[in-house]
């Protein structure tokens, strides 16, 4: 349950919401290279909330901790505007090959299959 009153919002007292952003490059920029999507999650991390149009006031949000993944292929390029990207802690990470991806899986489905006692 989000605790909400009229200026303020967030999670319950002595929890932290973990809000999880999927494919951030995904917003394709404007005519003029604008990406709102992204400007508004930039608004939110960086001043702790968001101007809430319907109230013309400002809300602001505690104790969230925003996670985002991004897919970069050779394709498309990654425009995510560095405005936005100070905000979060940078990790690189190759695809696995198909034989990383086979032991990973075999390991634990194999830990899964012994805890729970399935016949082999």
């Amino acid at each position: 349950a989000v605790v909400s009153t009229q200026s303020t919002g967030g999670p319950p007292v002595g929890k932290t919401l973990v809000m999880f952003v999927e494919d951030l490059n995904m917003p394709l920029p404007e005519q003029y290279g604008a990406q709102p999507p992204l400007e508004f999650l930039r608004q939110f991390i960086g001043n702790d909330g968001f101007y809430d149009i319907n109230r013309y006031s400002w809300k602001s949000v505690d104790d969230v901790t925003i996670a985002a993944t991004c897919t970069v292929s050779g394709r498309v390029p990654v425009n995510i505007p560095s405005r936005l990207l100070q905000y979060f802690s940078v990790v690189n990470m190759p695809t696995p090959t198909l034989s990383t991806t086979q032991h990973v899986l075999e390991a634990k489905l194999g830990r899964y299959y012994i805890i729970n006692s399935f016949p082999e």
